[in-house]
């Protein structure tokens, strides 16, 4: 009887250190003020309006993920996948119109609750970017303007939710912005050159529209960033033009 108990305990032992070791290893621990991990993705000259003080990272074992401020109102995600020569972003599709009505990552942390204007994120455990990389965005989400170029691609709308997928459909992160609280009587315009812009209307449902959102998918090297950048101020695509995307 007392072998058994023995064998018992060392067995719940073995599995709580099996545990603690894989969320160790998996689990994406904070970060503060090292601004000068991504300082070189914005152009020299509105580097000095970048706040080096407030800013904050999330580090994994094969990404980083860093917020800055920029002029006090515009929040910028920068987010880096490690080793990912092979990958062709031209190639990354975008998937629109999906039902992604919550996230299906079963194991995973979440970050940035209530923390508007940023999304809620939530990221599974210990996951690895390979062959490819695909979006989906959700029917509410409404993109503006696409974006694309020799070494980046992507849009500016407002996001309602979207998720980074594997080759295989299955969400590594899952961005929500319902979650977060939402300006108030935003609309979208068209103007006589065709461009979008966003603007206030009081006769508008707040609840239907998110803050602008800057989506971009980057690659330098080997390696792949992803860039959002919001604000609680109005603003559009040429927000893009702080970006040092070379």
């Amino acid at each position: 009887m007392k072998k058994k108990i023995r064998v018992l305990i060392i067995g719940i032992l073995l599995l709580t250190v099996s545990a603690g070791y894989y969320f160790f290893t998996n689990f994406h621990y904070g970060e503060f003020n090292k601004y000068q991990r991504f300082i070189w993705l914005f152009k020299d000259s509105v580097q000095e309006d970048i706040d080096k003080i407030v800013c904050t990272g999330l580090i994994g074992k094969n990404d980083i993920e860093y917020t800055f401020i920029y002029k006090k109102n515009y929040f910028i995600t920068i987010w880096e996948f490690r080793d990912l020569l092979k990958l062709d972003i031209k190639k990354t599709p975008f998937y629109l119109n999906q039902n992604l009505d919550e996230s299906t990552i079963k194991f995973g942390q979440t970050e940035n609750i209530n923390v508007a204007p940023f999304p809620q994120i939530k990221l599974k455990f210990g996951f690895e970017i390979q062959n490819q990389i695909i979006l989906y965005v959700d029917k509410d989400t409404k993109i503006l303007k696409n974006i694309d170029s020799d070494n980046y691609k992507g849009f500016w709308g407002n996001i309602s939710k979207m998720a980074l997928c594997d080759e295989n459909g299955d969400q590594l992160i899952f961005f929500d912005y319902t979650l977060t609280q939402q300006p108030k009587n935003l609309k979208f315009i068209k103007d006589s050159t065709d461009n979008m812009y966003i603007s206030n209307d009081n006769n508008l449902d707040s609840k239907k529209y998110s803050e602008p959102t800057l989506f971009i998918l980057y690659k330098k090297g080997s390696n792949i960033y992803l860039i959002l950048i919001n604000s609680d101020e109005i603003f559009d695509d040429r927000i893009i033009n702080i970006l040092n995307l070379r």
